[in-house]
């Protein structure tokens, strides 16, 4: 049976649980570590946002002219 926990995965690699466990005995058993989001930093802390200055900049997807491909993606559902 398939059960689901949630947990934090720390940066050293071990999960925290957010509650308790229950499993049937002390046996071994298979995880499967799904991540979704980061966790957000403490409130207050500075945010670094310059780390993404430049990081499309090698984009295949973002090398024609800046207009045409506002104006495509605009037109895609005609």
């Amino acid at each position: 049976m398939l059960k689901t926990y949630e947990a934090v995965l720390q940066p050293n690699g071990q999960l925290q649980f957010l509650e308790p466990l229950k499993l049937a005995g002390s046996v071994a058993c298979r995880v499967l570590v799904t991540v979704i989001e980061p966790v957000a930093p403490p409130h207050g802390a500075p945010v670094d946002w310059k780390r993404f200055a430049g990081a499309l900049r090698t984009s295949p997807n973002l090398n024609e002219d800046p207009v045409a491909l506002q104006q495509g993606m605009r037109h895609d559902w005609d």
